[in-house]
């Protein structure tokens, strides 16, 4: 968390608040949190440039600025993008957990705020963003037009990996984490455990037509607010009222009525139905 859904989600909502807003000032609360530069010089690039568009590439934010430089924002897993009127009261987490805070020119201010110090900032020189590894490496949106279903079974057949595993590789496929993943296999009725090359073409298309099911899905009902998640103006998605399997071990399966089991691959949790996922 969060996913593709809640930084779509997040982009939508700022995106026409931060156009043409100068960065009057900045505040760098924690150094860590500025992840390829120190705090001074983050500061010292920043202020006075102007947020010119803002587009997302998987998980990842990206902030164009008018003097040419980006700023790109991946979330982590508690990580949040909070903007606030003038004069608008800040709830305590938001002031307590602010890493970086960014004040326009209207007096309005973005804050990134983060609990557990996983996510981050990255300061990109002009043209840049082309040689930036953590976004050329990145595979295919799953709500482009590149992920074709032809390609993906071309990509799957090329890989003996379990299927779960696969679909959190993120030079594989971007924006999925555990949650989408594990949602998009359910509805596809495919265990995770499967081997990506084990898949029929009738199964393959299932899950094309799952993933991208689930995620615009998602993305209707602003996100998943499990955890820490809210949008740009700390409202609460409601996917989650939507899961069929993530977090409800023991519970029954709204397919089947069997039961949801839960185990641990590469360390994290899968949920899956064993009678109905094979």
């Amino acid at each position: 968390m969060p996913e593709l859904p809640e930084a779509e989600t997040i982009k939508e909502d700022l995106k026409d608040i931060i156009k043409s807003r100068r960065i009057e000032g900045l505040e760098v609360g924690l150094a860590k949190a500025i992840k390829n530069t120190s705090g001074k010089r983050f500061i010292q690039e920043l202020k006075g440039d102007v947020f010119e568009s803002l587009s997302r590439k998987g998980k990842y934010l990206i902030f164009s600025l008018r003097s040419g430089k980006s700023l790109v924002i991946h979330l982590g897993m508690t990580g949040r993008l909070i903007h606030s009127k003038r004069n608008e009261e800040i709830s305590k987490y938001n002031k307590k957990f602010s890493r970086v805070v960014f004040t326009l020119s209207n007096k309005e201010t973005l804050r990134f705020v983060d609990m557990r110090g996983f996510g981050g900032i990255y300061l990109i020189p002009q043209k840049g963003l082309e040689r930036f590894p953590r976004l050329i490496n990145l595979g295919p949106e799953p709500l482009g037009r590149n992920f074709t279903l032809q390609a993906f079974k071309d990509s799957l057949k090329r890989h003996k990996a379990r299927i779960k595993t696969l679909l959190l590789n993120q030079q594989f496929l971007s924006g999925l984490g555990n949650i989408y993943a594990l949602e998009s296999l359910y509805q596809a009725r495919i265990s995770p455990l499967r081997s990506a090359d084990s898949l029929s073409d009738k199964e393959i298309k299932r899950l094309h037509s799952a993933i991208q099911r689930v995620l615009i899905g998602a993305i209707a009902s602003h996100g998943t607010s499990i955890d820490a998640y809210v949008d740009a103006k700390g409202r609460k998605g409601s996917y989650q009222y939507q899961l069929s399997v993530y977090r409800r071990e023991g519970e029954r399966c709204p397919h089947c009525g069997g039961r949801i089991k839960r185990i641990k691959q590469n360390n994290r949790s899968t949920y899956f139905c064993p009678q109905c996922q094979r």
